[in-house]
């Protein structure tokens, strides 16, 4: 410990809390009192502890060697221009081959309707999505005998 110095005791906090008892309500009064008891203990310790001087010269405890960082780098560069290649090779390929919209069109909630509902039109080639669903029909729910429903697209007259 250091000489002069007695700690922190309860007589310390007691002088507080009296100084602080004169409040105007309870809330003010706990505040200040949890006030006082945080910069008292936080201080209590500050006399245990002496100053040490710093005496050494920091340096550079550890290096990367540069060629493989300078390796890391290039490679992770080639690594986003290979993906940037990719996906313009795949926005390419997917505007220019003629049944990629096709494949798109039957992969989406229309494509898995009509399967279900119209598999006569779904194995038809088409152009745009709303080709897949024809306007002569009528999709309704029944139930059956077992007491389950099932889904019925029929044909309007």
């Amino acid at each position: 410990m250091i000489d002069g110095y007695d700690g922190f005791d309860l007589i310390d906090l007691a002088t507080e809390f009296n100084a602080k008892a004169v409040q105007s309500n309870i809330h003010t009064l706990a505040h200040n009192w949890a006030e006082s008891f945080a910069k008292l203990a936080i201080s209590s310790s500050t006399g245990l502890m002496q100053q040490i001087p710093v005496t050494q010269n920091f340096s550079t405890i550890t290096t990367v060697p540069q060629s493989p960082l300078i390796l890391l780098g290039i490679a992770s560069f080639l690594y986003g221009v290979l993906a940037l290649a990719l996906f313009l090779n795949a926005i390419r390929v997917a505007a220019s081959v003629a049944g990629v919209r096709d494949v798109q069109a039957r992969m989406e909630v229309s494509g898995l309707v009509s399967a279900v509902l119209e598999p006569e039109k779904s194995g038809l080639s088409v152009e745009r999505l709303e080709e897949l669903l024809s306007d002569d029909s009528r999709v309704s729910i029944y139930q059956t005998g077992t007491g389950g429903y099932k889904w019925d697209c029929r044909k309007i007259e």
